[in-house]
């Protein structure tokens, strides 16, 4: 089944293909189709297909000694425990891989990567602070994926909010201006165009070089009037913005991710703006803006460590060098090794640690208001 059959089908159709999966003891039946969701962006429906999923293969792990290539075995495992947010299948299936002699040193540095990020997660969840909404701004797709991986916003049933932001590569004016003035100045057709990649991917861009949506991908996605995509980032953008409409939530943590502080410009303005237009657009909602940047070389007086400057009230910059010049954050075989989960950590840690902060800061107020 292909990312354009996906589009628009019914969520029955999950339950026969894991049926499907149970029946056939064939992992990349179900994995192909979770890998598929994901493509297809279909958020709710991979949440929900990720811990069944889980339970089938780890109620018969065997069949995977047998799936080749190595890579897409190791990278289908990894993104099923990435999109399943309950902590008790994802440790099941764990112990399930673990019981086979010839899986348990394959996925030895998986396995070790996510019972660290599940004993995170609990934490959080102790804590009280899984259930803040964590929504992505951009500019890359870090903001959505690091987020989701630690449990953010995943409390109480829910999961990371998926933005249009949260799947593409953006320049700092197209988020702002979206910020400042709706969404019809974001993906108007007359800017959109298919773009092939160097690794031979076709995916969607604005002409002006203003966003890259390495998600949206397929030369299908420039059919008629680039129809999938627009109604794709339509669902999301209207996500979003029912999301800022909301009165049930007494804070909200934007995160914006940059490869280094001066993708935000001469000087640390644009936190402010960004804050100050989501402030206008929602003026009820207590918005917290954290900005992560990742700069490849360490800095000359601070070194590796990571860095924390709170530049308001409401905002907070921490900056961490990616562990090693070649660190590619997104490829699971870096980010589960020692060096990019003790990078990711680091960044989570200090997320914690912000949230936490607003939310005591926000008690108080409310005590002293009352």
């Amino acid at each position: 089944m292909t990312t354009l059959q996906l589009l628009g089908k019914a969520q029955d159709d999950d339950l026969a293909i894991l049926a499907e999966a149970a029946r056939s003891r064939d992992p990349t039946t179900g994995y192909g189709h979770l890998r598929n969701l994901h493509c297809a962006l279909e958020a709710d429906r991979a949440c929900a297909v990720a811990p069944e999923l889980l339970r089938i293969i780890g109620s018969d792990p065997e069949p995977l000694v047998r799936w080749q290539p190595e890579w897409r075995c190791q990278s289908s495992v990894a993104m099923g425990l990435q999109w399943c947010g309950d902590e008790a299948v994802s440790d099941a299936f764990l112990d399930a891989l673990e019981t086979v002699a010839e899986l348990r040193p394959r996925f030895a540095t998986t396995i070790a990567a996510q019972r660290r990020r599940n004993v995170f997660r609990r934490e959080m969840r102790q804590r009280g602070l899984a259930g803040v909404p964590v929504v992505s701004l951009g500019l890359n797709c870090m903001a959505f994926e690091l987020p989701q991986r630690f449990g953010f916003g995943i409390g109480a049933g829910g999961r990371t909010i998926l933005t249009p932001f949260a799947f593409g590569v953006h320049k700092r004016q197209v988020l702002l201006d979206v910020l400042q003035q709706g969404w019809a100045s974001y993906a108007p057709l007359p800017v959109l165009a298919l773009h092939r990649s160097t690794n031979g991917e076709t995916m969607v861009i604005r002409r002006d070089g203003g966003a890259v949506w390495n998600h949206h991908r397929g030369a299908h996605m420039g059919d008629d009037e680039f129809r999938l995509f627009r109604e794709s980032i339509g669902r999301m953008s209207d996500q979003f913005d029912a999301m800022l409409e909301r009165r049930d939530l007494d804070k909200v943590i934007f995160l914006l991710v940059v490869n280094s502080v001066a993708e935000l410009g001469d000087d640390v303005g644009y936190p402010h703006q960004l804050l100050a237009a989501l402030d206008r657009r929602s003026p009820s909602l207590a918005s917290r803006l954290l900005v992560i940047a990742t700069p490849r070389r360490s800095d000359p007086v601070h070194g590796a460590a990571l860095r924390r400057q709170r530049l308001a009230e409401r905002i907070t910059l921490l900056e961490l060098p990616i562990p090693r010049e070649d660190y590619v954050w997104w490829e699971f075989s870096h980010h589960n090794r020692p060096d990019g989960l003790g990078f990711e950590f680091d960044l989570a840690q200090a997320m914690a640690e912000e949230i936490a902060h607003w939310s005591v800061g926000q008690r108080v107020l409310q005590e002293v208001s009352a």
